[in-house]
Parts: structure tokens; sequence; C-alpha cells
């Protein structure tokens, strides 16, 4: 069995995660983290279903893929471009 190791790298955007959220209070809460730490800019939020398994942030240039990144902490994540490159 072979292993690959992944390099580190930035997201170009933050991968934000609400977590288990079951309340209406939660969800202000966590705008309202989210409303301080970008200090008045304007905020759009996209929500899907969460299934377990890997969250990948995935970038394309003129129509093909050029980055592929690991959700990681949010900010940095394992660059895996190159598992992906040719799929």
């Amino acid at each position: 069995m072979s292993y690959q190791i992944f390099s580190a790298s930035k997201t170009y955007l933050p991968n934000a995660i609400v977590g288990n959220t079951y309340t209406e209070a939660e969800l202000t809460d966590f705008d309202k983290r989210v409303q301080k730490r970008l200090d008045g800019q304007e905020v759009e939020y996209v929500c899907e279903l969460k299934y377990d398994g890997v969250s990948i942030s995935l970038t394309y240039s003129n129509g093909k893929l050029s980055r592929a990144v690991t959700r990681g902490d949010g900010v940095k994540g394992d660059d895996v471009n190159n598992k992906y490159q040719n799929h």
C-alpha cells in the first residue's frame, strides 16, 4: 500500500461551517460571529445538506479544473489538485 503526502494550501475563500445547528438562535449567533469577522462587509449564505465525507473547494479556469483543496480547518486544507486534475 502506498501513501501520498499532500501539501497544505490556503483556500481562496474561507469555508465556514455552521456545525450542528438546531434553532434560529444558533443561526443568529453564527451570523453575528460572521458579521463581526467581516467588519461590515456584505455577506451571502449558501446552505447545502451535509453528507459525511470530504469537502473540497474546486476552482476552474477557462472551463478546466485548476485547483482542488480540501476543507481542512476552513482556511487551509490539503492541495489534492494532482489527484483530481485528470478527472
